[in-house]
């Protein structure tokens, strides 16, 4: 049998643990259910995430609403983006709001272009950061980055 001391600070090591699991389980339901709430907003737009891309973003410290909030605006648009290439632009220190904008303008243009290519273009501070895109834009940056029309 143990000494009365040794039962007390077994009891104080149980009682520091339980408290330790609680406080571990909180914080990841918690997490969970954050992130689970934006990957059911990105599915039921038809934008399909793995939660293990939520969860690689959020460890990255990549805004998650704002990322699946563009992806789910392009598709709506008729475009996609993936979930990477948003992520990956972003942390090369590009304007994904911005890239997002002029996808949206230069296929209302007829001028379709990948993400990557705008992305390219917005790297290289070739894109303008006016918030309202007008025609003009759309021709003066098609003519300084070679795009042409897709032929019908």
């Amino acid at each position: 049998m143990l000494p009365p001391t040794a039962m007390a600070t077994s009891a104080a090591i149980v009682t520091a643990l339980v408290l330790f699991m609680f406080i571990a389980t909180l914080c990841a339901f918690v997490f969970i259910l954050r992130l689970g709430r934006i990957w059911v907003k990105a599915a039921a737009s038809g934008v399909p995430v793995p939660m293990s891309h939520l969860l690689g973003m959020t460890l990255r410290r990549i805004p998650v609403q704002p990322a699946i909030d563009l992806c789910v605006r392009l598709r709506s648009a008729g475009m996609t983006a993936p979930i990477e290439a948003v992520a990956s632009h972003h942390l090369a220190g590009g304007n994904v709001a911005l890239v997002a904008e002029w996808l949206v303008a230069l296929k209302a243009a007829g001028l379709e272009r990948s993400w990557g290519d705008v992305c390219a273009l917005d790297l290289a501070k070739k894109l303008p950061t006016r918030v309202t895109i007008s025609a003009h834009d759309v021709e003066q940056l098609a003519a300084q980055s070679d795009l042409r029309p897709r032929a019908q």
